[in-house]
């Protein structure tokens, strides 16, 4: 697999009712986004995910509400366009961790 970019994290670091982040870059990766929208009653809704493939062990650091923009990326908090975290699936080669795959949203 080819890894051809650098994403943008930022996981949440919460302290009672308040949530702050913590920005970290990891390079290398590989995104993959998927554009479109779902028909609804109400009008289309937005289908926008993502796949992202890391190499292990970088892609053990990423957990679930982490927000994830491709490029670096220096602001403190996370756009609003940020994708976040959904599942986070170790892929093996016998028993060895090959690579991890993260779904977006």
């Amino acid at each position: 697999m080819i890894y051809n970019t650098s994403i943008t994290v930022w996981k949440p670091q919460e302290d009672g009712r308040r949530v702050s982040w913590k920005r970290y870059v990891f390079s290398p990766a590989r995104l993959e986004a998927t554009e479109g929208a779902t028909a609804a009653a109400d009008g289309d809704q937005s289908a926008r995910t993502a796949t992202l493939y890391m190499p292990h062990p970088i892609g053990a650091k990423l957990s679930r509400k982490d927000k994830v923009m491709p490029g670096v990326c220096g602001s403190a908090a996370p756009p609003s366009q940020a994708l976040t975290v959904q599942t986070v699936a170790a892929l093996r080669i016998g028993r060895n961790v090959h690579h991890y795959e993260l779904t977006l949203a």
